[in-house]
């Protein structure tokens, strides 16, 4: 049970910063790897996942060169993707 916590707990977590992210780059109008960087003081490797991750999720758009990634998506439909990620 222990173990099976550790990866409920590591789940949500995931999922706050997820979020914070997702909300990041939709107020500033673009999400990129430094931007989440910057704000969320977290690792190239962290950020770049995170990045992956809400294109995945429709959150951002796919990558331009080095152009910061176009937002598909608003606060309240990243609310929506959220609550099906929580079920």
């Amino acid at each position: 049970t222990a173990l099976l916590g550790n990866v409920t707990a590591q789940r949500t977590a995931g999922n706050v910063e997820f979020r914070v992210a997702g909300e990041l780059c939709i107020r500033s109008g673009q999400g990129s790897t430094s931007l989440l960087q910057r704000k969320l003081r977290i690792g190239y490797g962290r950020a770049a996942r995170i990045v992956d991750q809400l294109h995945e999720a429709g959150v951002l758009g796919p990558p331009d060169g080095s152009k910061p990634r176009e937002v598909l998506m608003s606060s309240d439909q990243l609310d929506r993707v959220m609550s099906g990620m929580e079920t």
